[in-house]
């Protein structure tokens, strides 16, 4: 399978427009983050990764990758790539 040409290291929406910050503020600040298993954490920092260095994801779409990025976000700190204690 082709692997995505997406840069997820920019955000996903225009920024130059008011539309395109307001979905990208309201993904980046999801509460329902908070819930997620520490399964779907694993899972979307291997989805991340895994593109980043260039590897092939089978079954894996704009969408499926987009939504592990933003959740990878959300519980990994991005320098030192540890979970990072919430609350």
């Amino acid at each position: 399978m082709a692997q995505l040409k997406i840069n997820i290291d920019e955000p996903r929406y225009d920024q130059s427009t008011y539309t395109g910050r307001a979905k990208h503020f309201f993904i980046t600040t999801n509460p329902l983050n908070l819930f997620a298993s520490g399964q779907a954490l694993k899972d979307a920092r291997d989805i991340v990764e895994k593109h980043r260095s260039g590897q092939a994801i089978l079954n894996l779409t704009e969408d499926k990758l987009w939504k592990a990025k933003n959740l990878y976000d959300s519980a990994f700190h991005p320098d030192t790539k540890e979970k990072m204690f919430i609350l």
